[in-house]
């Protein structure tokens, strides 16, 4: 169903990691890998009433404020009854799904308004409708006919919520003014088609778990905390797979970045990508994946799905929790021989077990959200404690060890605001400027050799 801009990528079968990118020619630092549109977008609990249900967009395209649905009086969209961008309204499974969410821990309140949007889609039973769920069935992981591939944490989400799924459906279909079904058993027979079954919800759980893109929110003003205002899947993108490395740092569109810095694909663009002028043409779910050097060709094109400035044991921990595989790339080789030198977590599964008492929790085990978040968050805050009592001269120590390459990577690609934690990458292959993909912060290319040669920039 893609319509994405993918001049130097194809999808590959990879060993060991399912479906992912290949470059099939050299590609240059700074050229655009791969632009696409969102298949599905859906708003995190805290945005509901402050992002576009279908494409995020906090504002309409003039600036404007958001609507309300007229329908279920909760959501918002960016262009009246529908989204501006898309076209399309809040569908009428989503709307009933957001009146019985009411209570939901707001992880399910996600995962509904998810399940939702799939149901709309089977519902609308378009060309295009039909090619955006097959899209979404056929990302990662490959799901076997007895569940193989579906964690026990999307197993159990689908228990708890189908029957809301299937009511949803249920009034939808009989509010429908379109074609009202009067027959008793061809309504249940369509409402049970639309809201497919349990074993489909788990199955388009675990898609959705290990493939969205979380839309982050400015940060919040009175903490500071990064916010994420919603999740996002792409055909393409989604099957990026991750490196603590990478190869391309991923920019959206979601704050009208793409508007503001010179992130030229052709011609076309040029009337809409000058720096400093937001024009509002491009779509707030438009994503686009920078090379940050070059990518010979048969190169797998990966991104870190966390930022870069991540720990080893929070980054290893969140990966396995969140995506459910456990990270050996050479990034994590080198600090995983180091953290054991140290005497530290590697963020293994079995350092987990000693905190919980002997006892193996994992998401896909099934353990709680609140139980997971509650474990995980205390260990990243003794490891915190423990790196903030390390002494000025283990702290030297440690940092001698770093290899130039190492060093280099980091001063070259990590942006240097405060806090941030973002990518910087050339926002084209002619760029003399790097740009931070989280924060917009840039840096001329003259900058960064002054701060390699030690000069005070």
């Amino acid at each position: 169903m893609s319509s994405a801009y993918a001049p130097a990528v194809a999808p590959r079968e990879i060993p060991g990691r399912g479906v992912g990118l290949i470059a099939t020619r050299d590609i240059a630092a700074g050229e655009c890998v791969l632009r696409e549109r969102a298949i599905v977008c859906g708003t995190s609990v805290a945005f509901r009433d402050s992002a576009c249900a279908r494409c995020l967009a906090f504002t309409a395209p003039d600036g404007a404020p958001l609507f309300t649905c007229a329908t279920c009086g909760l959501a918002k969209l960016c262009g009246g009854d529908t989204c501006a961008w898309s076209g399309m309204p809040h569908g009428k499974v989503a709307c009933h799904a957001e009146g019985l969410a009411k209570g939901l821990p707001p992880p399910d309140v996600e995962r509904l308004r998810f399940l939702a949007a799939c149901a709309d889609l089977r519902g609308e039973n378009s060309e295009a409708s039909v090619a955006k769920l097959h899209a979404v069935e056929a990302l990662c992981p490959a799901v076997g006919p007895n569940g193989e591939g579906v964690g026990g944490r999307e197993l159990d989400a689908a228990r708890r919520l189908h029957p809301l799924l299937e009511t949803a459906v249920a009034r939808a279909l009989a509010g429908s003014q379109i074609a009202p079904i009067a027959d008793a058993d061809a309504f249940d027979a369509t409402r049970r088609a639309v809201a497919g079954s349990v074993f489909d919800a788990a199955r388009l759980l675990a898609k959705e778990t290990k493939n969205a893109f979380g839309a982050m929110a400015p940060r919040d003003v009175q903490s500071g905390e990064r916010r994420v205002r919603g999740g996002a899947l792409y055909d393409l993108a989604s099957r990026v797979n991750h490196d603590c490395f990478p190869n391309v740092a991923r920019f959206d569109n979601f704050d009208g970045a793409l508007e503001k810095d010179a992130f030229v694909l052709n011609r076309a663009d040029e009337n809409v990508a000058r720096d400093g002028v937001a024009r509002k043409s491009l779509a707030p779910d438009e994503l686009r994946l920078i090379a940050l050097d070059r990518i010979p060709a048969g190169a797998e094109v990966t991104m870190s799905y966390l930022p870069v400035t991540e720990p080893l044991p929070r980054r290893r921990r969140r990966l396995r929790h969140t995506f459910e595989f456990e990270c050996s790339c050479q990034r994590c080789r080198v600090e995983m021989r180091w953290a054991r030198e140290d005497g530290d977590r590697v963020g293994n599964v079995d350092e987990e077990t000693d905190v919980a008492g002997g006892r193996c929790f994992s998401s896909s085990s099934g353990a709680s959200d609140s139980f997971m978040e509650t474990l995980t968050n205390a260990m990243d805050d003794e490891d915190d404690e423990r790196m903030a009592a390390l002494s000025p001269e283990e702290l030297e120590r440690r940092s001698d060890r770093v290899t130039p390459e190492y060093a280099v990577w980091f001063m070259r690609n990590v942006c240097p605001v405060t806090d941030c934690g973002g990518t910087l990458a050339p926002p084209n292959a002619t760029a003399t400027h790097m740009t931070c993909n989280a924060c917009g912060f840039k840096r001329t290319d003259d900058a960064f050799y002054a701060q390699l040669r030690g000069e005070e920039v």
